[in-house]
């Protein structure tokens, strides 16, 4: 694979650098990668912020352009992205799961994100930007008062992990599965990212905020839309992003 990577000593945040850069050049190279070790204004979806120590984590984006992808299925783009990511992290534990709709989870604990900003035109996406957090060698997280590990913390090591290896491990991976999606091979990915789903056809508790209140049940899908579909007992609810939250305990 051919990619380029822009790598910046210090960066408020790597999806701004790589949006700022499409700007600039409207004619800007699929696979340029935005790469920092020291982001300082990480952003989540929404108004969450992404909070990494400097030279400990791994923080990129990658800017695509999926111009053959329909806009109904771009919760695709996520679920190459997580499948990509938990692939690459399999080596360190078989326990690290996609939890729906954004994140990467080790148990009950926040591994990484992703977050995924489009430009469109003429109801086309001609650009993606793909920004990916992982926790690697940081091991202190209450300063931040998050509820997160790192790869450090799962394997109990001394050592650091190499962070550059990761990355093109990651890379890798990515673009593997960037090209089964051009290939149009859905089922190959929905079997793939549901096999790796926290809380497939395994019992889970959400919170529902319309409700105010909990419901136990399992994830029974997730649709092209993104749209989750969770069976408790007989009953189906379909729920868009925000609408729930998991209570893992």
């Amino acid at each position: 694979m051919n990619y380029q990577i822009i790598e910046l000593e210090k960066c408020d945040s790597t999806n701004t650098e790589a949006l700022k850069l499409i700007d600039k050049n409207k004619e800007l190279a699929e696979w340029t990668i935005i790469y920092t070790e020291n982001q300082t204004s990480g952003r989540g979806r929404g108004k969450n912020k992404w909070f990494s120590e400097p030279y400990k984590n791994i923080t990129f984006s990658v800017i695509l352009k999926p111009n053959f992808l329909p806009l109904c299925n771009i919760f695709y783009l996520f679920k190459v992205s997580a499948i990509s990511i938990v692939n690459s992290l399999k080596q360190f534990s078989e326990n690290i799961k996609i939890k729906w709709p954004n994140d990467i989870y080790f148990e009950k604990y926040k591994l990484g994100g992703v977050l995924i900003e489009n430009i469109l035109y003429n109801s086309e996406i001609k650009y993606s930007v793909i920004g990916i957090g992982i926790n690697v060698n940081q091991v202190d997280f209450f300063k931040y008062n998050l509820n997160a590990t790192s790869l450090k913390r799962i394997i109990n090591s001394e050592k650091d992990i190499d962070l550059k290896k990761l990355l093109h491990t990651i890379l890798t991976e990515l673009y593997y599965w960037y090209n089964e999606l051009k290939h149009n091979n859905y089922n190959k990915l929905n079997k793939h990212y549901k096999e790796n789903l926290l809380g497939y056809k395994q019992q889970i508790e959400l919170f529902v905020h319309s409700k105010n209140e909990n419901i136990i049940g399992e994830i029974y899908d997730v649709l092209d839309n993104g749209i989750l579909v969770f069976k408790e007992n007989n009953n189906f609810y379909y729920f868009d992003i925000d609408e729930v939250e998991f209570l893992l305990k």
